[in-house]
């Protein structure tokens, strides 16, 4: 009964150096915006379509609410180095 015990310990003690060691990660992940929805005729798409001329109609849309401002929205944030693997 004493070995088992020894295990569950030693997992207990890994899993939550585990933890400790990807707390950075958690923390850095950033939560985003639920996404906008708008209904449309089919009418109404099939304009928008012919307007985007082969954009995609998510940034046609935003470039013509926003103008063409160069920013590429990255579809994830860029991670850093992981502490663990010494880079």
């Amino acid at each position: 009964m004493s070995d088992i015990s020894t295990k569950n310990a030693a997992l207990e003690t890994m899993a939550a150096e585990y933890n400790s060691a990807t707390q950075w990660f958690v923390k850095l992940r950033r939560k985003r915006l639920p996404p906008l929805s708008i209904r449309l005729t089919e009418t109404e798409r099939a304009e928008l379509k012919a307007a985007a001329d082969g954009q995609s109609l998510n940034s046609y849309i935003k470039d013509q609410l926003f103008g063409a401002s160069g920013k590429v929205a990255l579809s994830s944030p860029s991670r850093p180095a992981s502490p663990l693997s010494g880079s």
